[in-house]
């Protein structure tokens, strides 16, 4: 038995109230393990100097996207 008040009971989930569209889960899944696939060979085929090129800018652009996000949702800069 656990003590403290946790609810273990087994909970319905997205699942069972029918807000997870199997059709488009099947079609993201298929389409994920293609591009995990093709990723996995392109990227053993270019150098990692090439590698770095490609994916800093990406990683800066969803940065800063993130930081836009926040400001706007809070009304200001974060930690302002």
């Amino acid at each position: 038995m656990i003590r403290g008040g946790a609810d273990v009971r087994p909970r319905r989930g997205n699942f069972v109230y029918g807000a997870i569209d199997l059709r488009i889960a099947v079609a993201l899944s298929v389409l994920l393990m293609i591009g995990v696939w093709f990723g996995a060979r392109i990227a053993r085929r270019i150098s990692s100097i090439t590698m770095k090129r490609l994916v800093s800018p990406m990683l800066l652009a969803v940065g800063m996207m993130m930081l836009v996000r926040i400001a706007v949702h809070t009304g200001g800069a974060p930690g302002a």
